[in-house]
């Protein structure tokens, strides 16, 4: 079994003691754990001494069976849009202020990781959205934007004129709005909102 371990970078002391148990506990288990190079230089300047880690990844460089999301609700859209290209499953385990997505605690990632091992666990499938800036009226800073769990969001910028959207649905044209912005949103729906 492989596990990517994705973190928002400030963390508790109580919260870098359960997630450095549980990095021994997986390296103690054989499971290889490969980790998010910024996670882990956090964690290491944290915590003063090297982490078990059989990988250090950067961007999309990394292959695993599931992934760990360590942070709040924020650091679960960051670590969807990071591995929704793979299709690999994500738990969540909250050590931030919101938990609509990022719903297990901390202090259970051991419980969880026997649950994987012992295979009692159901994947729940979520819709994603691909955000695309087509045409020659779109900034430069907004191609590649890959995934998102919750919604895109269009908005106008540095004008007080109103912009117009054309939405499109696999190519086909869905409707144009004009407006402030517009936003798309999954059945996941914004948990800002909530």
């Amino acid at each position: 079994m492989k596990i990517a371990i994705f973190g928002k970078r400030r963390q508790t002391p109580g919260d870098i003691r359960h997630i450095t148990a549980l990095l021994d506990r997986l390296a103690a288990l054989d499971i290889f754990v490969g980790i998010d190079r910024r996670f882990y230089e956090a964690l290491v300047r944290q915590t003063g001494v090297p982490i078990n880690a059989d990988d250090v990844f950067e961007d999309d460089d990394f292959k695993a069976d599931f992934c760990f999301s360590f942070g709040g609700d924020g650091t679960f859209l960051r670590t969807a849009r990071r591995v929704a290209s793979k299709e690999i499953p994500i738990i969540g385990f909250n050590t931030g202020h919101l938990g609509f997505l990022a719903e297990q605690s901390v202090s259970e990632a051991s419980t969880m990781v026997d649950r994987l091992i012992s295979g009692d666990y159901t994947v729940e499938s979520r819709s994603l959205l691909e955000g695309k800036g087509i045409g020659n009226k779109v900034k430069a800073g907004v191609s590649g934007w890959g995934f998102a769990l919750n919604e895109i969001a269009i908005l106008r910028q540095d004008t007080a004129s109103m912009i117009t959207v054309n939405a499109l649905l696999d190519g086909m044209p869905v409707a144009s709005y004009q407006g402030d912005g517009l936003i798309v949103s999954t059945p996941t729906g914004s948990t800002a909102y909530n």
